[in-house]
């Protein structure tokens, strides 16, 4: 009872932490987003927009593999177990995007129009 006490503080204190962490970052998470979002490209094709990842990785001193599947990007933080793995769609669809979005894409006829999944993995 007593570790399960001590888990349970450790990882409300946890989430707490990171609850502060992801609003301190949001405005600049926010950015990143509406900059990948403005300049959409399509399946196979994703040249620009894997270069724009690349660089986000390098301002944030974050390590990654390239190429996987042509314009693919692994960035890795951390080591050891468990890991959590991020998988993120960067391709769009062949989609006019409607006007309205100061964020809108400079693409005509391309546009990440569907949500794009986000999945997740923890391996022990």
């Amino acid at each position: 009872l007593l570790h399960l006490t001590l888990l349970t503080t450790y990882l409300q204190a946890a989430v707490i932490d990171f609850k502060a962490a992801s609003e301190a970052i949001s405005p600049w998470l926010l950015s990143v987003r509406r900059d990948l979002h403005q300049y959409p490209e399509l399946q196979l094709a994703c040249h620009e927009t894997s270069a724009r990842i690349r660089s986000y990785l390098r301002d944030l001193d974050i390590p990654y593999q390239y190429p996987y599947a042509e314009t693919g990007v692994v960035g890795r933080i951390g080591k050891g177990k468990p890991v959590v793995a991020l998988r993120a769609d960067i391709d769009a669809l062949p989609v006019d995007e409607p006007q309205g979005l100061h964020f809108r894409s400079k693409h005509e006829g391309k546009m990440h129009a569907c949500g794009h999944d986000g999945e997740n993995t923890v391996q022990c």
